[in-house]
């Protein structure tokens, strides 16, 4: 998250919540038919999900101020 706010030069400007989402299976190796003695193996799923993002608001009317003529534009 801190990459990708960087990337976007908005750290510092934004402050983001995020959550991580995970799932788990089990799945059977090999080819074929399932069986009970047949090894098996955990695959997991991870998804980060954004819940909230702030607006720092006394920073963004600095970096406002900081840009000057451009704002105009």
């Amino acid at each position: 998250m801190a990459r990708v706010l960087e990337q976007n030069k908005v750290k510092g400007l934004l402050e983001a919540q995020w959550q991580r989402q995970e799932t788990r299976q089990q799945r059977q190796i090999g080819r074929g038919r399932p069986s009970p003695l047949r090894a098996k193996r955990e695959v997991v799923k991870v998804r980060y999900q954004v819940t909230a993002v702030v607006r720092q608001e006394e920073a963004i009317a600095g970096a406002i101020a900081r840009l000057g003529w451009r704002v105009q534009v």
